[in-house]
């Protein structure tokens, strides 16, 4: 086979694989887990709507929603790698493997009680019944972060973790006088609870003061008329602490997945909406929400998509450094043009002046010095051109000038040496 042939066909292999690597990646499919809590909360009712629509918009991307017991779980599931992204608190401990992908909503403490517990204030929990979320959960972990803030001691309160509907079926059926939940205001269990039994909303202040001890935590409100507009539960806008629901990646979750839940957050919004309205609180991260958690490079390259490139955010200062970066070395081209010039202008002196001494010499010895300096200095421009001392102008200029001078010097020595040679003719004849 020629080398030819041989060259052909390598080309031919090179673009057949090229095009099936390119096939394979516009056709394989990319699966994602979401760990997203228990299946009645807001933030597995989220993540299924961003599943539904992500999936509607990219349907080589799979995404599946998983049920788990809380933030705790999901965070140790996203750390352990069997899972890619989750939904958490932001007051919960976060992984080294944890990256930001977007905020989703707030929500807020929520301390719920018969309104025949006598339960006024959270002092007032100390000897009674209390249902919390399961263990191991975030909701759990932040009950007792609250208790011990307002020095509550753990041995007085007769805490019972149980699953949310049972904590409901607890509290209609007077089992236990309060139930604490960490859930956006208007969640619809809480409602259907406090449809189905007499209950009031306990305030809780000190948000302020919480927040030193965990940054993720600010000051909330659950807005008068969340549960009942008339009439209106709770009576008034109510005091309490809010933290923010997040939806975090792994690190090593694909960039272009990332980038594509991202925009599936933001551009369809209006989509996710119409399957829960929780979606509207959807917001870029910040580093001013206590979480300090490294934003995915993947939904980086989303919120960086309208910023303008540090050339156009500095087109001024670097057009002024441009400028005066040309001024410069417009002014060096021009220093190096005056002293190239001065230097061949040198050269072009000594030519002349020699031509000049030559038009009065009649000295045979003279001339030939003449035409020897002639010669050094044509060498001298020659090494002089090679390193750029001298421009090419300025070289043939030179060529021109010492041409002419040392035609003239060849016809002054001709002229010299047959006036010799006339003179010493005479005398050898005579001799002979």
């Amino acid at each position: 086979m020629s080398i030819r042939a041989l060259s052909v066909l390598a080309l031919f292999v090179i673009a057949a694989l090229t095009a099936g690597i390119a096939l394979r990646e516009s056709t394989g499919s990319q699966r994602v887990t979401i760990a997203a809590g228990p299946d009645d909360g807001e933030a597995y009712a989220l993540a299924t709507a961003i599943a539904e629509v992500a999936e509607r918009h990219y349907p080589r991307l799979s995404v599946q929603v998983v049920e788990t017991a809380g933030s705790g779980q999901n965070m140790r599931l996203l750390e352990d790698g069997r899972v890619e992204l989750a939904t958490v608190q932001a007051d919960v401990r976060m992984g080294p493997s944890a990256r930001m992908i977007a905020i989703l909503y707030p929500d807020v403490f929520q301390l719920i009680v018969r309104e025949d517990s006598g339960i006024e204030r959270v002092a007032d929990l100390v000897g009674k019944r209390i249902a919390l979320p399961p263990q191991g959960g975030g909701q759990f972990s932040t009950f007792w972060f609250l208790a011990e803030h307002y020095d509550l001691d753990p041995t007085g309160l007769q805490a019972v973790p149980m699953s949310p509907a049972s904590a409901s079926w607890a509290l209609i059926d007077g089992a236990v006088d309060a139930t604490f939940r960490v859930r956006a205001a208007g969640n619809p269990a809480i409602l259907e609870l406090i449809e189905e039994a007499p209950t009031r909303l306990i305030p809780l202040g000190q948000a302020a003061a919480m927040q030193l001890k965990r940054p993720a935590l600010q000051p909330g409100t659950i807005p008068r008329g969340s549960y009942r507009g008339f009439p209106a539960l709770p009576e008034s806008d109510l005091p309490t602490v809010a933290v923010q629901r997040l939806l975090i990646a792994r690190g090593s979750l694909d960039d272009h997945v990332a980038a594509k839940l991202t925009r599936v957050l933001f551009e369809r919004r209006r989509e996710l909406m119409n399957l829960t309205s929780l979606a509207g609180f959807i917001t870029p991260p910040n580093l001013g929400g206590g979480t300090y958690i490294p934003v995915h490079p993947g939904a980086q390259q989303f919120y960086d998509r309208d910023r303008p490139s540090f050339i156009q955010e500095n087109a001024e200062p670097l057009a002024l450094v441009v400028t005066l970066a040309v001024l410069m070395i417009s002014g060096l081209f021009r220093l190096g043009s005056r002293r190239r010039k001065r230097r061949i202008d040198l050269y072009n002196k000594e030519v002349l002046d020699l031509a000049v001494s030559l038009d009065r010499s009649t000295d045979l010895d003279e001339v030939r010095r003449c035409r020897e300096r002639l010669f050094e200095l044509a060498a001298g421009v020659v090494d002089d051109a090679e390193v750029g001392l001298i421009s090419p102008e300025g070289f043939n200029f030179f060529w021109f000038t010492w041409s002419m001078v040392n035609g003239r010097v060849e016809k002054q020595a001709s002229v010299l040496e047959a006036s010799a040679h006339a003179a010493s003719a005479p005398a050898s004849e005579m001799g002979s």
